[in-house]
């Protein structure tokens, strides 16, 4: 490995620990409200905004509980930057012509979505490893208050009552699915969700958001390095940061798709 390349991916490397210090709260608060259940009817969702996420999160788990999940990420970063860079490098190699001069706006776009593509297989399995970190504590909380609230009655079967109040058993809290940490993480999805595969759950998702996001990224940067050069096009890449929230949004309730087994049992009374 050159001199360069040790350097482009410790300088990497490092600016991605501290993207991940300062932006993982807001990731983990995001996370969180993409994730939370349906309340029962005439129940208010456990979050009603980022701010109340925010305050119930540090009130509930302190400040780490901002940090949830962010094990996965820090470790692999290196691996991030380093699959990242590498593909655009090589990508940048094909297209560039023989006579060596910049690539275009347009050149770039296309590095950047190669890059997208390789990149994605590290961030599935990370990304999924965080967010099932991050919504587990929402997850655990609205099946407590679920557990908590009036059971409807049901016609036709035999519940156990109180008062009109149904017993239920709740495979949640208790029996659901939790983690101790990262590793815990892979180990169970290993185990329990079709080997390796289960830790791409998600895949498709995470391709439609990292390979326009970073052909939009790469051909940005390009675009306005030219711009400030003197150069007379620029591009505007809103419409792909709108994709890209689309896409994670599902890309997340993929990866969190355990809550969806969480079950309600009715004691029939038998």
């Amino acid at each position: 490995m050159s001199e360069a390349v040790t350097k482009d991916l410790a300088a990497g490397t490092m600016a991605g620990i501290a993207q991940l210090l300062v932006g993982h709260p807001f990731d983990t608060i995001k996370v969180k409200l993409q994730s939370q259940p349906i309340p029962p009817p005439g129940q208010p969702p456990k979050f009603s905004g980022a701010m109340d996420a925010v305050k119930k999160t540090l009130a509930a788990e302190g400040p780490k509980g901002l940090y949830k999940g962010m094990g996965a990420p820090l470790a692999t970063v290196a691996v991030f930057n380093a699959v990242l860079f590498t593909a655009r490098g090589q990508m940048e190699a094909l297209l560039r012509d023989p006579s060596g001069s910049p690539l275009s706006v347009s050149q770039q776009i296309v590095a950047g979505a190669g890059a997208g593509v390789a990149v994605s297989f590290v961030a599935c399995p990370t990304e999924l490893v965080k967010c099932r970190l991050q919504a587990q504590s929402a997850l655990a909380g609205a099946t407590v208050a679920a557990a908590a609230a009036p059971a409807p009655t049901l016609a036709g079967v035999g519940v156990a009552a109180t008062g009109g109040t149904a017993t239920a058993t709740f495979k949640g809290t208790a029996a659901a699915v939790q983690y101790s940490g990262p590793l815990d993480v892979a180990r169970q999805v290993l185990r329990s969700e079709g080997g390796t595969l289960g830790l791409f759950k998600g895949l498709t998702p995470t391709l439609l958001r990292e390979v326009p996001g970073n052909a939009a990224m790469f051909g940005a940067y390009e675009a306005t390095k030219q711009y400030i050069a003197g150069g007379n096009r620029i591009f505007i890449f809103i419409s792909s940061c709108l994709l890209m929230h689309s896409v994670s949004c599902k890309r997340i309730r993929d990866q969190i798709d355990f809550s969806r087994s969480q079950s309600c049992t009715l004691d029939q009374g038998l």
